[in-house]
């Protein structure tokens, strides 16, 4: 592994400002049989551990062998230590739960430490596992899949990159929607639908009721993710990602919205209508351009889902 020292300028855009954050970093030459296309790089903070460094790297590498790199031309991979990543992403405006992020104009992909062995801190790796439901090479290779999405299709739409992301890894032919870009040889729409999500935790019963009655509410954005956990693991979840539950709920559920991942005690839920009613309320969260955690905003969306539950004979009006 060489040590010359390079100094990169992370620049985002985020919300009404632009944020920027220097680091330094050292180039890692790989050999094997994982070689990217020229113009792939790979890089590891300074204050990388130096065994882990190549080995991670190596690791990335294998993880993006199974998906074509040539339509990312000259494209940069940073791996960043868990212990300073938080610090990292909050600088440049980004949610620090999630272990990955690009940044498309300058063709740079920033990874965490935690992709490739578990944090210090079981707080991090339990983090991680509530949002995701998974650790290790899977959650590994949902990152990797996820950012290839936003950055083959230059697209920074999260629903669409897990969208993009599904497509690479069931090798379906993946179109890049609002472009002529082509992630596989075959034009294939992958609009966000009721069957993108994934459902954890659930029993089949569950499983069947939640997606029946998304299905029927038809919200207006979908959730990534559904999990379903006891509630010593939900109140860990509550504790970590702080929710606000206002006066008059009972906290049975949350929305974490950074991950649109939505948080069901499976020890508190009284019944299939007290589900529904409650599941209405945080898709209310995720409602088409809102995004918000204002239970007012929620409520108004969630008003018109409860009627399609009641009701799911009555057409829309449109």
């Amino acid at each position: 592994m060489k040590t010359s020292l390079l100094i990169v300028v992370l620049f985002a855009a985020c919300a009404a400002q632009a944020q920027t954050h220097t680091i330094r970093v050292v180039p890692i030459h790989l050999d094997g049989n994982d070689n990217p296309p020229k113009g792939i790089q790979f890089f590891c903070t300074r204050d990388y551990d130096h065994q882990h460094c190549p080995q991670d790297a190596a690791a990335l590498q294998h993880a993006l062998a199974p998906y074509s790199l040539d339509p990312l031309g000259a494209w940069s991979f940073v791996l960043v230590p868990s212990y300073s990543w938080k610090y990292l992403v909050r600088s440049l405006g980004g949610s620090p739960v999630s272990p990955a992020f690009s940044i498309l104009d300058q063709h740079i992909t920033v990874l965490e430490s935690s992709l490739f062995f578990p944090s210090d801190t079981n707080s991090r790796n339990e983090e991680l596992l509530l949002t995701y439901g998974l650790i290790g090479p899977a959650l590994l290779d949902l990152a990797v899949t996820h950012e290839l999405g936003h950055c083959i299709c230059l697209d920074t739409d999260e629903s669409r990159a897990d969208d993009y992301g599904r497509g690479l890894r069931d090798k379906k032919p993946v179109y890049c929607i609002g472009s002529a870009r082509l992630v596989t040889a075959e034009a294939t729409t992958h609009e966000p639908s009721a069957n993108s999500y994934t459902v954890l935790g659930a029993t089949p019963e569950q499983e069947a009721l939640v997606r029946r009655q998304i299905l029927v509410m038809q919200p207006s954005t979908y959730p990534l993710r559904v999990l379903f956990v006891p509630h010593w693991k939900y109140i860990d979840a509550a504790r970590a990602f702080r929710p606000h539950v206002p006066a008059g709920y009972a906290s049975a559920m949350f929305t974490h919205l950074p991950s649109r991942s939505v948080f069901i005690d499976s020890d508190r839920y009284v019944s299939d209508d007290s589900l529904g009613y409650c599941l209405a309320h945080e898709l209310g969260h995720l409602a088409a351009n809102a995004n918000s955690a204002s239970e007012g905003d929620a409520d108004k969306a969630a008003h018109e889902y409860r009627k399609r539950l009641k009701d799911p004979h009555k057409p829309d009006a449109h």
